[in-house]
Parts: structure tokens; C-alpha cells; sequence
């Protein structure tokens, strides 16, 4: 009993010793924010603290000394039986017992320990308070104030200042060439006198710089490999002791006298080079650009370095001299500057100023999708003599071509790629990239004018809108582009708006929706090729006849599959947002699988506008008085959307036209210098520039080859616009060698033709249509004939395996090929995400 009260008694007193330090602490803390407090109010403020603060400690120190038999063992000397008691109750039974063992008077001891010294105290904290305070003033003078004063003269005497080193560090130069020991290195490593420096053996200081010192020098820190030191090695130490030492002196008298007076005002100190030697910051800076006089040095040139100005006054007259050639360069960049962004301003700023057309009046069609609008402008282009259609889809202009010709109205067709002929045609349907100005029609009719905010085809509807020569031009549009058209057309401008109104209702179901839920007329919209492919499979897996549309299908492929669809062989469609771009189809319901797309760059939520477009097209008048449509994800945002109000277009993409190039040819003749200057361009307010990503990545596959020799400037960038997948590496070597073959007169290579799969099929098509595109701009039309038949046979078994093999796409786990749900959301099973490290389940998510 008597051992275990003496261990007791031991960490009693070590409890006191804790609350004292403890208390200590707190009383600095008081102090330092209250600064003019007295002893009577820390004891008021801080009394519950004083209260618990030993008993807290006591308790700690008894719970966690003593081990569970310790603590029993005491408890039974106690006369408690503690046989049945849990670890719990026996903890706090042995602190109830020693809980008031001779307590410690926390708030008596702070008054006898602090009552004579709590005013020495507070004075001290508010000595040491102000030192540190002023102590972190100087500290961020010196980061704010010193260090970017010191970099910025440093940087604009740069020349003053090597001077001052080239000198220091030519003396020594001169000395090892007159009297130095030259050294070569044996096989065995060992070095050997060879004589004296020859100085003219030396252009540049680097050059002899490798030569041996005769001295030893360390190879690594912490080795024991040893090598012979180089004049490099004592060199560098040389110029990096000068710098961060005497060289200090030299850059201090030339800072200006406002920098020390703004040191003694803001620190009452005065201000001098002691001050200035003292600072870390500086030293570090000196350091790095001690290296960087180091590096300037070795690439001097010997001759001039030994006649380096020597005094202060030669130092600085070199650097008047060098500081009137600087201003003279300066103003002849200045100059050159001005003259090119004058010719910038030139070549591409006169282009994007609408042309006024005084003789045309303009009758533009404002409304949501499937409202009639673009009906209601080509039953006007119908009974006009002569007409242009201008579509932002190739499909949209072949409906237009079948069903003017169908109507008995002679129409050509013409797209990038193709040109179809038709006898007596005064009408042309088109897609608006190939719009043309100086030709004249009696009506033209524009579709879609809301894409002029495109990033990379807005410009066509651009000029389309604004140079179209004709009696009327019909403008179709969304209604957030109405105040843009209208800027553009001006104030003088004949102008007729017409409004369109949805007839038939939109109603959002909210019901959830499952794949076994489809009906005939419903159109499932995702947003990959991959995903609309597995979703149609899936359907027809279950016995349902699908049609499948999606950006990259050809359009002979697309149009089978939509008149499949239109006359009922098809009861299902399965599309990506390609369908919401003008395409008439009788759709009952809209269901949108997804709230998100890729747009090339990101994943990014669907907009209001292509909410808008997408679940537009549901409805058709006479077959379904009622559209529908179904969200997927995100129902109560898209509903939002769709009903919400479209921001107003404020912004249209500009681009390079023919003018633009003739004018820059004018000065220059390099492509590389004009995707340069298109990027300084700035562009009028109210627009954006044309990335000309793709074709300045065609123009790098070409530049400085026989292909940019060969051809014109004009010639060759409009074979960088030929429209084509220029990032798919079988296509761009197509493109380039077709240019070569044009350049060496020899036959054009055959396109890539496979039929193994889907995707070879795709490519071959896209292949061949690029052939063609070549064909017909070399006016060669018997062999566009036979390619034309080639490009049919691909659309044709495109379609087919569309119609007979689409059951067989599955989705599969992409690690282990297992069969998911069609509804799935990620690429990889549970089972392989399960498997994978944590940096492959983070790559594997989707």
C-alpha cells in the first residue's frame, strides 16, 4: 500500500507540473490578445478553465498510468470488490477514489506564482511582439520591394552589369593564357604537362574552358570518385563568389535613392548597404543570376573579353552605347509592329463587314422546331424561276434535291462531296459551305441560321446570310438568333419577320422508362455512335425492327434507314442528335437516354437549344396530333430546359475566305506566317475566330515538301479545307499522297477499300468519298462515274448490315467481354472494377 501510495504521489506531482505549463501557456495566449489586461480579469475571464483544467490533467494522467490489474489491485486494497466490474466501471471507480487526492488550487497558485510578475510579463510579450512585427515588415519589404526593385535593374542594366563581371573574370583569363601550365590526360587518367596556352587556339571562352587546371576536383557530393578539374569547374566558382560578395556593392549604388527612403519610412530604420548585404532574398537572386552571366560568359568570345572596358567610366560609356543601339532596335520593332498589325488589319479586317444588297428583300422565319418554317420558305422557292437551298446537313440537301425533282422542278444537288446533274435545272439545293456570291437566283433560301454561332462553320451562314445575291433571301432560323440577323441585315434593309408556333403540343411524361417500353414511333437519342448501336441491337435482340441513324453513316445510308422508318418496315429508331438538324420523320415520343454529350473536347450538359432541337422532333401532323418525350436523366433540369427561354445569340464565327488569301499573297507567300497572323488577328466585336485547327494540322503533314513548292498558296489551302476526317491517319495519308501524286504527274493512288466490318465499311466510304472529292476537282468525271458506283455498293452494304447484323452488337465488359445491360452505365463489369487497382477503376469509370 505504502509503495503503490508513493507511485501515486509520483504522478501527482508530474499532473502539476502539466496544469502549470499549461496554465502558462494560456496566460501568454491571454496576453497576446489582450494586451492591457490586468491579473483580476484573467482570473474573472479564464476561471472555468482554471477550474477543469487540473482536474482534466489529473484524470488523464490516472487513466492512462496505471494498466486494468495495477488499477483492480488498488481497488481491492480499498475494500471495493471489483470482481464483477467491467473496464469501463473499473476505470471509473479508480478515478473516483484518487478524484480528490490532494487537489491542486490552479487559480491560488496563478495568483502567487504571476501576481508581482504579470505587468514585467505583458511588457515583455509587447516588446517581443513589436520586434517580431518589425522583424516580418523588414521580411516583406525585402520580398515585395527589394527583390523586384533589384530583379528589374538587373534585367534592364543587364550589359552594365556583365561588364563588371566579363571584366573580373577576364583579368584571370588573361593571366592563365600568359602564365598558365597547359595539361593533357593520359590513358591511365593521369594528367601531364604539355607546354603553355597557345591564345589563338581559342574563338570562344568555352572552348578553353575544357582545358585541365592541374588540380583535382570532387566528381559527386558524398563519393569518392574524383576527377581533374576543368577551367569550367574553377570558372563557375569564381564568377559565383564575385557575384553574391563584391559584386553586391556595384548593384547597390545603382539602385535609386527613393528605395532607401521608402525603407525608412516603413521602417523607421535607416537605410543602408549593411542593410542591403544582410538579405537572403537577395543573395538567392545574385546566385541565379550569377549563373546566367556564367553561361552569357562562356559564349563570349575570348578577344573581345580581354579587351573588356576596365574602368568605371569605360564601363559606362559601353553602356551608353549599348543602351542608343537598344532604343534604336526598339524602334525599329516598334515600327515593324505597327507595319504588320496595319497589314493584319488590312488583310483580314476588311473582309467581315456585311455587303449591303439594296434590291433584296429579306423574309426571315423565327420558331422552334417542327413549326413549319422551313416548309413554308420552299413552297416559295417552288414557283420562283430559279432558286438556291442552302442546308447545314448533306441529307438535308438530298431531301431537298429528291423532293423539288420528285415535285417536277428541275434541282441539282451539290455538296463537298458529290454533284449530281439535272436537265434544264434553274434550282441548286446545297450544302451553304459551297454558297457562291457572284452567282445570281430569283430566290434563295438559307436553313438553319442559328449554327452562324458555330466555332467551326458559323462563317458560311455568314456570308450566305450577308452576300447572297437575289430578289428574296428566306432566312430560317431559332429564335435566339432574331437579333443577330436583324444587326446584321442594318436598319435600311427590307425586312420581313415571320413567327412560327408549335401546333402540335410537347408533353414530357414522367413516368420512368424501360427498353421493353417502346412503342412504334419512338426515337431513342444517345449520343455515341457505339451507344446507339448497342441500344439498337439490344431492340433487335428482342424481336423489334429498328432503323439507326448517326453522324458518320453516309447519307444513301442514312436515307434508306429513315424511309425504312418512314414507311413503317421500321417501327423503331434508334439516332444521335443528328435527327434534331431539320429531318422530318414520324416520331411519336423522344426518348433522351442521356443529359450529357461530347462535344470533341469535354463532356458537357445538353443546352437549351438542343433540348429544344432534339425533343422538337417528336409529333407529326396528321399521323401523331401530340408529341412526347422522356428523360432519362436529369428529368426536372431538362424540363427546365426545354421550357426555358433561349439565350440570344451574340457571337458568330469568322474565318479566311479566297479574298483574305489574295490579299495576303500580296506581302507574303508562307502558310505558316498566315495561320500566325490569323491567330494575332483581332476579330470585330460580336465575333469569334475560326480555330483553323484542321487545317493547319494538314498543313504541317505538307509544309516544306515538294506539295507547298508545287502549288500556289490559294491552290494548296483549299485543298487544307477539302472536308474530310483529317485526324484519321488512313485518311490524311490519302489526302497526302494524292498531293504528291498531283505534284509528280503520276496516277492517283486507290482509296482504302475493306468490307470485314462495320467500322471498315465506314472508312472505306469516307475513303472513297475523299477520292472523289479529288475527281471532281480535276474535272474528272469518267472516273467519278465508276467510284460513284463503288461508293453506292459501300452505302449499300452499310445499310445491309445495318438491317441483318445489328442484333449481334452486344455491350461488353471491356476487360473480360461479358454481356452487360443494355442500361449499364460504365464499360467494365462490377466483377473487373472490383479487380482493378485504384488508379485503373478510376481510369475504367466512365
Amino acid at each position: 500500500m505504502a509503495a503503490q501510495l508513493q507511485d501515486i504521489e509520483k504522478h501527482h506531482q508530474k499532473a502539476i507540473e502539466s496544469t502549470k505549463k499549461q496554465i502558462h501557456t494560456n496566460i501568454l495566449e491571454f496576453i497576446e490578445h489582450n494586451e492591457t489586461s490586468t491579473l483580476d480579469e484573467y482570473l474573472q475571464k479564464r476561471a472555468l478553465f482554471l477550474e477543469k483544467v487540473w482536474s482534466d490533467i489529473w484524470k488523464q494522467r490516472l487513466v492512462s498510468s496505471y494498466s486494468r490489474p495495477e488499477k483492480m489491485d488498488y481497488l481491492r486494497s480499498m475494500g471495493i470488490d471489483v470482481e464483477e466490474l467491467s473496464l469501463n466501471q473499473v476505470k471509473k471507480s479508480f478515478y473516483q477514489v484518487l478524484a480528490h487526492f490532494d487537489p491542486f488550487e490552479a487559480a491560488a497558485w496563478v495568483r502567487d506564482e504571476y501576481g508581482e510578475t504579470w505587468g514585467l510579463i505583458t511588457q515583455n510579450m509587447q516588446s517581443s511582439r513589436k520586434k517580431k512585427k518589425q522583424k516580418q515588415m523588414k521580411r516583406n519589404w525585402s520580398k515585395q520591394v527589394l527583390l523586384p526593385a533589384v530583379s528589374h535593374l538587373l534585367e534592364e542594366k543587364y550589359l552594365y552589369f556583365y561588364l563588371y563581371v566579363r571584366k573580373y573574370a577576364g583579368k584571370r583569363l588573361e593571366q592563365h593564357l600568359n602564365s598558365g601550365t597547359r595539361y593533357t590526360e593520359d590513358v591511365g587518367g593521369t594528367l601531364r604537362e604539355a607546354g603553355i596556352f597557345q591564345r589563338e587556339y581559342y574563338s570562344l571562352v568555352a572552348s578553353f574552358l575544357t582545358e585541365f587546371t592541374g588540380r583535382m576536383a570532387s566528381g559527386y557530393p558524398d563519393s569518392d570518385d574524383w576527377t581533374h578539374e576543368t577551367y569550367w569547374d574553377a570558372y563557375y566558382e569564381m564568377i559565383l563568389s564575385y557575384v553574391t560578395k563584391d559584386f553586391k556593392q556595384i548593384v547597390f549604388a545603382e539602385l535609386p535613392e527613393e528605395l532607401g527612403t521608402l525603407y525608412e519610412q516603413q521602417t523607421g530604420e535607416e537605410w543602408s548597404y549593411q542593410v542591403f548585404k544582410k538579405s537572403k532574398d537577395i543573395d538567392l537572386l545574385l546566385a541565379d543570376y550569377a549563373e546566367a552571366c556564367f553561361h552569357e560568359w562562356e559564349e563570349d568570345v575570348v578577344s573581345s573579353v580581354l579587351h573588356t572596358p576596365q574602368t568605371p567610366e569605360e564601363i559606362n560609356e559601353a553602356w551608353k552605347q549599348f543602351k542608343q543601339k537598344k532604343e534604336e532596335e526598339k524602334e525599329r520593332a516598334r515600327r515593324e509592329k505597327a507595319e504588320r498589325q496595319n497589314r493584319i488589319a488590312y488583310i483580314f479586317g476588311e473582309e467581315y463587314e456585311p455587303a449591303q444588297k439594296v434590291n433584296t428583300s429579306y423574309i426571315l422565319h423565327f420558331g422552334d422546331t417542327n413549326t413549319g418554317k422551313t416548309y413554308t420558305a420552299l413552297e416559295r422557292l417552288k414557283v420562283c424561276s430559279s432558286g438556291l437551298y442552302l442546308a447545314p446537313l448533306r441529307l438535308l440537301a438530298l431531301e431537298v434535291y429528291e423532293k423539288l425533282n420528285k415535285d417536277e422542278i428541275p434541282c441539282d444537288l451539290k455538296t463537298g462531296e458529290e454533284e449530281k446533274r439535272t436537265e434544264g435545272a434553274a434550282h441548286v439545293s446545297s450544302t451553304v459551305e459551297m454558297f457562291q456570291e457572284n452567282r445570281h437566283y430569283d430566290i434563295v433560301v438559307i436553313d438553319e441560321a442559328q449554327m452562324i454561332a458555330d466555332k467551326e462553320r458559323g462563317f458560311s451562314w455568314f456570308r450566305a446570310i450577308t452576300k447572297a445575291n437575289a430578289r428574296e433571301v428566306h432566312i430560317i432560323g431559332s429564335p435566339n438568333v432574331k437579333e443577330m440577323i436583324l444587326g446584321l441585315l442594318g436598319e435600311e434593309a427590307d425586312v420581313e419577320v415571320r413567327e412560327y408556333k408549335r401546333e402540335l403540343p410537347l408533353l414530357v411524361r414522367k413516368k420512368s422508362f424501360r427498353l421493353k417500353d417502346v412503342q412504334k414511333g419512338d426515337a431513342l437519342v444517345a449520343f455515341s455512335r457505339k451507344r446507339v448501336l448497342e441500344i439498337a441491337g439490344n431492340l433487335e435482340g428482342d424481336g423489334h425492327k429498328v432503323s439507326v441513324i448517326y453522324g458518320n453513316m453516309p447519307p444513301e445510308s442514312r436515307q434508306r434507314q429513315m424511309e425504312n422508318f418512314n414507311a413503317g418496315v421500321t417501327h423503331i429508331l434508334v439516332a444521335t442528335d443528328a435527327i434534331g438538324m431539320g429531318l422530318n420523320l414520324p416520331i411519336k415520343r423522344i426518348i433522351l437516354m442521356s443529359s450529357q454529350k461530347f462535344d470533341g473536347k469535354r463532356r458537357r450538359e445538353l443546352t437549351t437549344q438542343e433540348v429544344k432541337q432534339i425533343a422538337g422532333r417528336a409529333g407529326r401532323k396528321g399521323l401523331y396530333e401530340q408529341g412526347e418525350v422522356v428523360f432519362m436523366e436529369n428529368s426536372k433540369r431538362m424540363k427546365r430546359l426545354l421550357e426555358a427561354q433561349d439565350m440570344p445569340i451574340q457571337v458568330f464565327t469568322v474565318a479566311p475566305t479566297r479574298s483574305v488569301l489574295e490579299r495576303f499573297n500580296r506581302y507574303y507567300k508562307d502558310l505558316g506566317l498566315f495561320f500566325e497572323l490569323w491567330k494575332e488577328f483581332q476579330n470585330p466585336k460580336g465575333t469569334k475566330k475560326a480555330s483553323l485547327a484542321q487545317e493547319e494540322y494538314l498543313y504541317s503533314l505538307v509544309r516544306g515538301t515538294a506539295i507547298e513548292h508545287r502549288f500556289s498558296m490559294e491552290d494548296l489551302y483549299s485543298y487544307l479545307q477539302i472536308p474530310f476526317s483529317a485526324y484519321e491517319d488512313i485518311l490524311a495519308d490519302q489526302w497526302r499522297r494524292v498531293l504528291m501524286s498531283l505534284v509528280n504527274r503520276t496516277d492517283m493512288p486507290e482509296p482504302f477499300v475493306q468490307k470485314e466490318t462495320l467500322e471498315e465499311l465506314e472508312l472505306s466510304y469516307k475513303s472513297v468519298e475523299l477520292h472523289l472529292m479529288f475527281l471532281y476537282r480535276l474535272n474528272k468525271p469518267t472516273e467519278a462515274y465508276y467510284w460513284e458506283r463503288v461508293k453506292k455498293e459501300l452505302a449499300d452494304d452499310i445499310h445491309y448490315w445495318l438491317s441483318h447484323n445489328i442484333k449481334a452488337v452486344e455491350k461488353k465488359c471491356r476487360q473480360c467481354g461479358r454481356k452487360l445491360d443494355w442500361d449499364y452505365p460504365y464499360s467494365i463489369c462490377q466483377a473487373c472494377y472490383e479487380q482493378g487497382q485504384p488508379f485503373q477503376r478510376y481510369r475504367n469509370h466512365r
